[in-house]
This record gives structure tokens, sequence and C-alpha cells, in this order.
């Protein structure tokens, strides 16, 4: 029963850092680099975080961590992604990578959830306040719905 709490904690986890990276790829592209927002980049940072995911887990030392993290990156490039675009993908590979790096380093177990995350709150408020200010409603969305999500997983990752 323990080992099937835990796998829905990581699943969970998964899910909530993909939403909000979600949200930053929107912020990124609709704001800093101005591109359009495409549904592959979506696709793209889902399979590097279920890459990330499964590396963490299976592979044997940080070396093959590497390896995986920077193979989607590969793919990414080659795909023909903007170059801004790929840059904010190699952020969050970046991020990916010493994520994976600490919670190996931890001897693979989830850092305790004990803290509401009021940083990732306190961006979405300013996402939408500015999404709000440059009236761009697919970040305004965004920034309301995401992280009310984020609030539930939360509640159900804690309790």
């Amino acid at each position: 029963m323990i080992h099937n709490i835990y796998r829905l904690r990581k699943v969970l986890n998964f899910i909530y850092q993909y939403l909000f990276t979600c949200l930053f790829i929107i912020f990124a592209c609709s704001i800093i680099i101005h591109v359009p927002v495409n549904n592959i980049y979506f696709v793209e940072l889902f399979i590097l975080y279920t890459i990330s995911y499964i590396s963490r887990d299976l592979a044997p030392n940080l070396l093959v961590t590497l390896i995986c993290h920077a193979l989607p990156l590969a793919g990414i490039y080659l795909y023909g992604a903007d170059l801004a675009v790929f840059i904010v993908m190699a952020l969050i590979g970046f991020y990916l990578f010493t994520d994976t790096w600490v919670y190996m380093r931890m001897g693979r177990m989830l850092r305790p959830v004990d803290d509401m995350p009021w940083p990732a709150f306190l961006m979405s408020i300013i996402f939408f306040l500015y999404g709000y200010y440059v009236r761009d409603n697919m970040l305004r969305t965004a920034a309301y719905i995401i992280p009310v999500i984020c609030i539930v997983i939360y509640l159900i990752n804690v309790y």
C-alpha cells in the first residue's frame, strides 16, 4: 500500500511540475520571445519530462541520466524548432537534470511536501496580471486554470 501511495506521489509530482512548466512555456513564447504558442511545444515538453522521470529511477549513474536528458534536446534541435524555443527547452532540460541529480543524491526519494509552493503561485499571479495588462487571453487563462489544478494536486499530495 505504501508503494502505491509513493507511486501516486510521483505521478502527481510529474503532473504538477509539467503544468507549471507549461505555464512558463506559454509566458516565454507570448511575452519574452514573441513566438506564437504551438501545441508541439507541449508534446516536446511532455516527452522531455517523461524521459527525465523514467531515467531518474532506471539510470544507474548521472552520466546515463545526462545522456537521457541531452538526447531529447538534440531531437528538438534537429526537429527544427526556433532557436529561442530551443534555448527555453534547454533551460528546462537543465532544470530537470539538476532536479534528477538532487533526487538521486537523496537516495531516489521524493522531497517531502511540507510547504505550499508560494513562489510558483506568485509567478502565476504575476503572469495573470501581465496577461491582463497586455490583453493576452491565453496567458491569462493559463495563469488562472493551471494554479487551480496545481492547488488540487498539492492538496491530494499532502493529505
